[in-house]
């Protein structure tokens, strides 16, 4: 008999925990932009900030948690997986946002 060894995903205790600072950008016609800082570096700016910010720390093979902090706040805002979050956007449409996969390309584009 075989034995199979599943990886189990580390829980939040055992998990490496990165810190980002998010602020207000600029403005567009139709767009609110928000800048994402890990420390003194700039990851990104972006209109979905979170998830792209998640994108850029993926490709730079950093794994764990990343919480975001609005820059001046005492308390985190949110914390967001990387691995997932990479894969995922928000997508605005007719009917508002909503959640998606992360597509390299807009519809248009193609």
């Amino acid at each position: 008999m075989s034995t199979v060894e599943l990886e189990v995903a580390p829980s939040i205790n055992e998990a490496t925990v990165h810190f980002a600072t998010l602020s207000l950008s600029h403005r567009s016609a139709m767009r609110t932009f928000y800048r994402v800082d890990l420390g003194q570096e700039h990851l990104v700016t972006s209109a979905d900030p979170e998830h792209a910010a998640c994108r850029v720390l993926a490709a730079r093979g950093l794994r764990g948690l990343l919480c975001f902090r609005w820059k001046g706040a005492s308390h985190d805002a949110s914390a967001m997986d990387i691995e997932t979050s990479a894969r995922l956007a928000v997508h605005e449409g007719k009917s508002g946002l909503r959640p998606g996969w992360f597509e390299c390309f807009a519809e248009a584009d193609r």
